[in-house]
């Protein structure tokens, strides 16, 4: 049997195919996590930022309620 060159089709073929395994076995990026310094601290929760809520308002949003304005 007479083995023929490869067409240029299966020769561009084969490189994609080469160049996908090779882009597809490299290590993964991982991503980057900002310092803890640039996070800001939560304030704690004071009586007087509850005080225009009433008492069913402070029920619901114990429960998971939460308002939109």
């Amino acid at each position: 049997m007479i083995r023929k060159h490869p067409t240029h089709t299966a020769s561009v073929r084969t490189a994609r195919r080469r160049k996908a395994i090779r882009h597809t076995l490299r290590p993964a990026v991982v991503p980057t996590r900002s310092p803890p310094e640039d996070e800001v601290p939560i304030p704690p929760v004071t009586p007087d930022d509850l005080e225009p809520f009433d008492e069913n308002d402070l029920r619901a949003l114990r429960s998971g309620w939460h308002f939109v304005e």
